[in-house]
């Protein structure tokens, strides 16, 4: 009975990337559903960059430029990062693309960073 429930669960479970991805709406870096949202946003990615600066300078927070995708409508900078698989952690400063809200996420989890974190020119 116990391989059979270890055959299930292997086969039948869901990473906690698929359960993440299934919740929330990413859009990765240079795709063409990412270049889509950037040029409807009201925010665009330079702006998102420097309102993390100001808030990561007046609230002490550590920052980030690395950016490799939007989750919810909201641009991502996380600080940390596996290279070699490439992973990047949720976690971080989110800059609203609407209204410039910003929000820092202290739990996350890693996600497939499946493009280079350069976005492409505006």
């Amino acid at each position: 009975m116990g391989l059979l429930a270890s055959f299930l669960c292997l086969f039948g479970c869901k990473s906690k990337e698929e359960k993440f991805l299934e919740k929330h709406e990413v859009l990765f870096c240079k795709t063409e559903t990412f270049d889509t949202f950037v040029r409807k946003a009201k925010i665009k990615p330079k702006v998102a960059l420097e309102l993390m600066s100001n808030y990561s300078k007046e609230n002490n927070v550590q920052h980030s430029h690395l950016f490799y995708f939007i989750i919810d409508g909201h641009y991502v900078f996380s600080s940390y990062i596996h290279l070699k698989i490439p992973e990047v952690y949720t976690g971080g400063i989110w800059v609203n693309s609407e209204n410039g809200e910003i929000k820092l996420v202290k739990k996350g989890l890693y996600i497939r960073a499946y493009h280079e974190y350069n976005w492409k020119k505006e």
